[in-house]
């Protein structure tokens, strides 16, 4: 401690004590849902905690399901908890995980929906699946922990599977992603993903056609994979990149500067 006025005193003392816990905790939830083929459904992820005092203005987290039995098409946040907020998911197919996050406003005062994702119901390989609120769900900004969780259930109903005869698995899916960065010029790195394991062709092609380069040729498993294209040797251009995997092509455009 310091004094100046009367007169110049200065003192020097050990402070303990015991921080205050500010932090709010939270729980998250989603109910029970069944819809027939085709049907379009509104799966609610409860907040079941006011977190209008923890200054939340951002959030993300992961929710999976069975893939073939539903397919996600829009992230609602109008009359939610997050309604000023920009929201966004990113779904993988391979794995039925659908990354959601939201951000740039306060999250709303009070309990109830935190946001709404919009399904379609597909004929899949099964009859049920659990809406799974994965762990890592956070709030990541403010003042809030998200501290338990509790799944949903999505099932199908009026549907005749005959035993399992017409169930119908997801058919494979392949996605290969624009390469980092583009345009390059030393390296530049792809990312592609195959919903099945299977054999998977990547290769480097020029404009007349000629295969330069194999990137990667062989049985992969399923999921995202990454391979780095090393421009050394090829003079600067236009090229194409083309995956094939499960009697499917996709093709990326990538140009290489001096």
């Amino acid at each position: 401690l310091r004094y100046s006025d009367p007169c110049a005193l200065q003192s020097d003392h050990d402070i303990t004590g015991r921080g205050i816990d500010d932090w709010l905790r939270a729980t998250l939830s989603i109910e029970e849902h069944e819809g027939r083929v085709d049907d379009i459904i509104d799966v609610p992820i409860f907040l079941n905690t006011d977190l209008g005092s923890a200054d939340v203005w951002s959030w993300e987290g992961v929710l999976s399901f069975n893939g073939s039995m539903l397919h996600p098409l829009d992230i609602i946040t109008a009359g939610t908890l997050s309604s000023n907020m920009q929201a966004s998911l990113q779904y993988s197919a391979a794995d039925g995980r659908l990354t959601l996050s939201g951000a740039g406003a306060a999250l709303g005062a009070g309990s109830g929906t935190l946001v709404t994702l919009r399904f379609k119901v597909l004929v899949g390989e099964a009859l049920e699946t659990p809406l799974a609120i994965e762990p890592g769900f956070a709030f990541t900004s403010g003042h809030a922990l998200v501290e338990s969780t509790s799944d949903g259930r999505f099932t199908l109903i009026d549907y005749c599977d005959a035993d399992g005869k017409r169930l119908v698995g997801a058919a494979p899916m392949i996605k290969l992603q624009a390469n980092r960065p583009n345009p390059f010029a030393a390296r530049t790195e792809f990312s592609y993903e195959i919903s099945q394991g299977g054999r998977v062709q990547l290769g480097l092609f020029d404009q007349s056609g000629r295969e330069l380069r194999v990137l990667v040729s062989g049985d992969m498993p399923a999921g995202e994979h990454h391979v780095t294209l090393d421009g050394g040797g090829l003079a600067p251009g236009i090229y194409f990149a083309v995956l094939r995997s499960h009697g499917q092509t996709v093709v990326r455009k990538l140009l290489r500067m001096q």
